[in-house]
């Protein structure tokens, strides 16, 4: 027995609930992006992503934060969803519907997200669920069967959301940052693999 995502296709072998977004996030839309949403997602990224200065340091948070902004480059192969109020984006998250090959390389089957990011000032409201939810619904119509994302272990909230959706840890698949990037010096934060399977 399988449960479904609202709206449209659901999850996998994990039974995992869903629990609406607030009703409070009815006047926000789900949607592809367009040329003309990408300032309105790197300024949801840049508020979004704030925060984690101090977990980070400035050096390796500004390299992370223009990789995340880097919309031209991670969209040539992805798609970019936003979250819109009142037509003014007020987070995005990408999908990249194909996870088995490149840096990604998670396997046959698995589509990936990453960058999910919401303005502060539109917290608490379901947005960072419903944009998961969209990204899930595309995934499975692309005919994924999982769908995956890494996470850096500060990310608590983040965490707590993906794991509430029915996101599953796999640590064979977690990556030490500081094997990839040079910190210069500053502390990189071991960054977690997790995984949902999909289902209709």
């Amino acid at each position: 027995m399988t449960t479904t995502l609202q709206p449209g296709p659901g999850p996998g072998p994990s039974q995992r609930p869903v629990h609406p977004a607030a009703p409070d996030a009815s006047d926000v839309v789900v949607r592809d992006a367009t040329a003309a949403d990408h300032a309105g997602a790197r300024a949801a990224l840049v508020a979004s992503f704030a925060q984690f200065r101090p977990h980070l340091g400035g050096t390796l948070h500004d390299l992370y934060l223009a990789d995340l902004c880097d919309l031209d480059h991670r969209l040539r192969d992805a798609r970019l969803l936003v979250a819109t109020a009142d037509d003014v984006v007020v987070g995005t998250v990408t999908l990249h519907p194909d996870a088995s090959a490149g840096e990604l390389n998670w396997g046959p089957g698995c589509a990936a997200i990453r960058a999910l990011g919401v303005d502060p000032r539109q917290r608490g409201r379901g947005i960072a669920r419903q944009l998961v939810e969209a990204a899930a619904a595309r995934a499975l119509d692309g005919g994924a069967h999982n769908l995956v994302l890494h996470t850096a272990e500060f990310m608590t909230a983040a965490i707590g959301l993906y794991e509430r959706m029915g996101f599953t840890r796999v640590p064979d698949l977690d990556i030490d940052a500081a094997r990839l990037i040079d910190t210069e010096g500053e502390r990189a934060p071991r960054v977690l693999a997790y995984r949902m399977g999909l289902d209709r």
